[in-house]
């Protein structure tokens, strides 16, 4: 599910909480006004009650009468005094905690109408911490919620009807919910909304709606919706291209934490692109962006270290982030790390370690992955030699125009059998086939 942390809406300041007898005693001192209120309470009165508990909460050091008239109040089925009671017994908070009595007590409140109680309760079936999860009555208390204009109710209904939990799949009835949760305020129904409409799988493509809902979250400090929306203004998608407005916005998302920014803020100083060239400030944001597990700044500051460019050369650093970038599936730190360790460059020479990351680089199609790894299956080196499987990787590598794999795949075929040659010729359209669906 979302994030969100259950609710306690209780903000009203206690001159509001008493408004419902101000206007009997006009005039009157706050102590004669909380006379009033304790004797209306004690005469049974409910809302009195309840108020009463709210006074006393405000003063912290009376929490045992606040919790005495909150009792009293839910006892005669006051739904936001019920609701409260609830909350406090979840989270131990000036009672023992009992997770058991807050479900009860939430479910008492929900069915009164208590629109936090239905989300609470929702949220609760939802997670199945404290009770047995049950995405059906989550769905049920979620959707009570939401009808009744929660915005996180309806984000998390969207959510529901998105991946089908205790219900069927539907998009239609998961945009319907982002819209109305997106319309109300809530950020990250702001990002979903803004997100389908740019990539056009459920709704229409529509960048104009895309950029406007990404300002909307962006505007209440969304970090990737500040770089969505910096993406569109750089390519003036949906936006007039605005390159200092992107790179405002780049900034701002890039200061938040997300890493996309801060990779391609590195980019902008690297490249001196609507910037000033500072390699100082594309190191910075490279090293933050990679620190935030980014494969691409990893991959670049594994090459700075490389090649020495703008910092001291330092090949045990340059292992250090190829090695990260490449258990994070770059393709490219993982060619460059079977070439370190093909070489004994900084590390000790292995040709199985290089083998091994040719493999994972060749499988990614990487052409220059794919024909070295041809090559080690043709010398045997690293592996045992296999010319059926170097004739595959020589196929796909010369896919790509590679230097010599067409040539070397040429020598290879005649080697095979015509039936092997054919045979290895359909693997290698499969393979192609498969990798072009995956990336769909």
């Amino acid at each position: 599910m979302s994030n969100i942390s259950r609710k306690f809406r209780i903000t009203l300041a206690i001159c509001l909480l008493l408004s419902p007898i101000l206007s009997v005693v006009s005039g009157s001192s706050l102590e004669q006004i909380t006379e009033k209120l304790i004797s209306q309470a004690k005469s049974g009165d409910k809302n009195s009650q309840y108020l009463l508990a709210r006074y006393y909460l405000s003063k912290a050091t009376f929490p045992v009468q606040a919790i005495d008239w909150l009792k009293k109040s839910a006892e005669q089925n006051h739904p936001q005094a019920l609701f409260e009671l609830a909350y406090h017994y979840e989270v131990g908070r000036l009672v023992k905690k009992d997770v058991s009595k807050a479900i009860a007590l939430y479910k008492k409140a929900a069915e009164l109408g208590n629109t936090d109680a239905q989300y609470n309760l929702g949220l609760a079936y939802a997670k199945g911490k404290s009770i047995k999860q049950d995405h059906t009555l989550a769905k049920k208390w979620f959707e009570e919620a939401a009808s009744n204009g929660d915005a996180d109710a309806q984000y998390n209904l969207a959510i529901i009807y998105e991946k089908g939990l205790g219900t069927p799949i539907n998009q239609k009835e998961a945009t319907y919910w982002y819209q109305q949760s997106a319309q109300n305020g809530n950020v990250n129904a702001q990002f979903s909304i803004a997100t389908r409409y740019m990539l056009g799988n459920v709704l229409p493509r529509n960048d104009a709606q895309a950029a406007f809902w990404f300002e909307k979250a962006a505007q209440q400090g969304d970090a990737s919706a500040q770089f969505n929306l910096a993406l569109l203004y750089e390519l003036g998608r949906g936006v007039k291209k605005n390159d200092e407005k992107a790179l405002e916005l780049y900034q701002k998302a890039a200061e938040t934490g997300d890493t996309g920014a801060q990779y391609n803020l590195a980019i902008k100083y690297t490249l001196a692109d609507g910037v000033e060239k500072n390699m100082y400030k594309a190191i910075h944001w490279f090293r933050k962006a990679a620190e935030n597990n980014n494969d691409l700044a990893q991959l670049a500051l594994g090459y700075l270290y490389d090649q020495g460019e703008y910092v001291h050369k330092d090949t045990e650093q340059a292992i250090y982030w190829y090695r990260l970038a490449a258990e994070n599936g770059n393709d490219n730190a993982q060619y460059n790390l079977a070439l370190m360790f093909s070489s004994g460059n900084g590390v000790e020479q292995s040709d199985q370690e290089a083998f091994k990351w040719f493999e994972k680089s060749a499988m990614q199609d990487n052409p220059a992955a794919q024909y070295n790894l041809a090559v080690a299956y043709t010398t045997g080196k690293g592996t045992e030699q296999d010319l059926s499987k170097a004739y595959f990787w020589y196929i796909l590598s010369s896919s790509h125009d590679y230097d010599e794999a067409a040539d070397n795949a040429e020598y290879i075929a005649k080697l095979l059998t015509k039936s092997e040659v054919n045979k290895i010729q359909q693997q290698a359209r499969d393979f192609l086939v498969k990798l072009a669906n995956s990336t769909k």
